[in-house]
């Protein structure tokens, strides 16, 4: 009786040490949703409802940016601004004396030394006017165009792309997974994420997109050192050795893991699950 009851306990403590050591390799490998929310709180993604939302705001950066080139002052509008600037000095200058002679009587001012201050003043003003055969128009157009670049560069650059996640090839191998919690988590359309539109920072990597996604999202994730190895509790091998998870740019699987790839403007990115080389 005693050696029995020995021999349970002892099946215990080893079924126990086991599942610890699952659980926590298990913590280990697994990014969870709510961690990396933790570390992309203000990354600057902004979700676009749809389709031509993402349109229009391209169309709007556009518009303001031939704005912004329509109201660049040209070259022959600077000219008269300053000749027009001159000759109100002048006549400031002049209506500035006759009020001075007027409010002093005592102080006479001779014709010859008032034809001398207007003389001066005409010779000043001569100088100070603009030749339009100075104006060097090549150093003109590089300081505007420094002025633009350096306003374009203080602010954020982005960009737009859509992002999606399907696991169709599941759908039809559903009724071979034996895991009733992994069952469960696949879409009987086998849509996960419907295509969705996103206003992201320049610079972001496909990796980075599926993240923010999933968290904005609510869908499970979970990744090893940036190799994605389950979405929505759809891990990899649940259907067999050769099923997992891959991703497409634009219709095209690249050769770079999704830590590595930078978006564009316009990319849309396909997550779908694949077994043995069939995605659906």
């Amino acid at each position: 009786m005693f050696d029995k009851y020995k021999k349970y306990k002892i099946i215990a403590v080893v079924v126990f040490i086991i599942g610890l050591a699952v659980f926590l390799l298990g913590n280990l490998k697994i990014q969870s949703v709510k961690s990396y929310q933790e570390e992309h709180k203000n990354n600057g993604y902004v979700a676009l409802e749809n389709e031509t939302d993402a349109l229009s705001t391209a169309k709007q950066e556009s518009n303001k940016k031939e704005t912004n080139a329509n109201e660049t002052i040209s070259p022959k509008e600077i000219q008269d601004k300053e000749i027009d600037g001159q000759t109100a000095n002048n006549n400031t200058t002049l209506d500035n004396l006759e009020q001075s002679l007027s409010e002093n009587e005592t102080n006479t001012v001779s014709p010859e030394n008032l034809e001398n201050s207007t003389n001066s003043i005409d010779k000043t003003d001569s100088n100070q006017v603009v030749n339009p055969d100075n104006i060097n128009l090549d150093d003109l157009d590089k300081t505007q165009s420094e002025n633009t670049t350096s306003e374009s560069t203080s602010e954020p650059q982005y960009i737009t792309c859509s992002i999606e996640i399907r696991c169709d090839v599941a759908v039809e191998f559903k009724d071979s997974i034996k895991n009733e919690g992994i069952k469960n988590s696949i879409p009987s359309d086998g849509t996960i994420l419907k295509k969705i539109s996103y206003k992201i920072p320049v610079g972001q990597k496909v990796y980075d997109f599926l993240m923010q996604a999933c968290v904005d999202n609510h869908i499970l994730v979970a990744a090893n050192n940036g190799y994605v190895t389950s979405i929505n509790n759809l891990s990899e091998k649940a259907i067999s050795y050769g099923s997992g998870w891959m991703y497409k740019v634009n219709g095209i699987s690249p050769n770079v893991g999704a830590v590595s790839y930078t978006l564009k403007e316009g990319d849309t990115v396909l997550w779908y699950y694949v077994n043995n080389g069939k995605d659906g």
